[in-house]
């Protein structure tokens, strides 16, 4: 079920993908109350501002394939939540910091100095922080979009399981890229797609003794330290312009779970679902994703 990377069979990737990955991006780290988060940025100061976050221990570089191509219209900033990615991790993690550190990325990476707001748009796990945001910060922000959620699964309220969390180190790069997973597996992702992401996933780490390891990057133990609470009522009080993108085959949104959104959602919430894409859009449609982001963004900053 799960994604193998080693497994896949040799593919090119296309043109589009070998041109985003050329455009670097600007690198930067905001501080946010004692942990720095690092930030990657496209596009002029000064267009619309659209902010992009991740799910959970993935990181910034989950948009660097597309960032570029919305940066056309858009400033762009990705970040990486506090505890993954190369971000600083913490002794513990709350919802409300991770608004406040979507909040600090906006204002440092320049998405509040277009004559519009910003709009901020969240994958998965990133969707919990985006609520809480649109909430408090509604009257900020031109927009937000939630890509797949996992509100629905309890993921604000199930208490955290310490006990399964393992770190596993491994001898070389390729034995850990080899054992690369995702969950759920984005089963249409072609092999160009998933070697980018696991190569962006571990890094290597220099022990006391002199000997090199390779993890996955990320504080593992981030979901035993995040406190929480309910955050439905946040979901369901955004008055903010809100769209939630959903993938056809996404587990999470068949009919049962999609009426479960449906019933706490805000009445004005847009309801867009993408053809053929599972749990992570960004991987097995990622063009489409890439078109309905920029339209969305796009009537969202023009107040439409």
């Amino acid at each position: 079920m799960s994604n193998v990377t080693a497994a896949h069979p040799a593919e090119i990737a296309p043109d589009w993908f070998t041109a985003a990955l050329a455009e670097e991006p600007e690198v930067s780290r905001v501080d946010v109350e004692g942990a720095g988060v690092e930030v990657l940025s496209w596009g002029e100061r000064g267009k619309p501002g659209l902010l992009l976050m991740h799910g959970f221990l993935c990181s910034a570089d989950w948009w660097r394939f597309t960032a570029p191509l919305l940066a056309r219209d858009f400033r762009v900033c990705a970040f990486s939540w506090s505890g993954m990615g190369g971000s600083d991790w913490r002794e513990a993690y709350t919802f409300d910091l991770m608004a406040a550190e979507a909040m600090a990325v906006a204002e440092a990476g320049g998405l509040f100095a277009a004559d519009r707001p910003p709009v901020f748009a969240a994958h998965s796990f990133g969707s919990l922080p985006l609520f809480v945001a649109a909430d408090r910060y509604g009257d900020r922000l031109a927009g937000a979009v939630a890509i797949d959620s996992v509100l629905g699964t309890g993921s604000d309220q199930r208490p955290s399981r310490p006990d399964l969390v393992r770190r596993i180190e491994f001898a070389t790069r390729e034995a850990a890229l080899a054992r690369f997973r995702l969950t759920p597996p984005a089963e249409a992702a072609p092999s160009w797609m998933m070697d980018f992401i696991a190569a962006s996933a571990v890094r290597q780490v220099l022990h006391a003794d002199g000997v090199a390891r390779w993890e996955r990057r990320g504080d593992q133990n981030v979901s035993a330290k995040t406190s929480r609470r309910p955050l439905v009522p946040h979901f369901s009080a955004i008055r903010c312009p809100f769209a939630m993108i959903t993938g056809q085959r996404s587990h999470l949104f068949q009919d049962e779970g999609r009426a479960w959104f449906k019933e706490r959602a805000p009445a004005h919430t847009q309801w867009i679902e993408i053809p053929e894409a599972g749990h992570h859009p960004m991987l097995d449609q990622p063009l489409a994703l890439l078109e309905q982001l920029r339209a969305v963004a796009t009537d969202f900053s023009a107040g439409a």
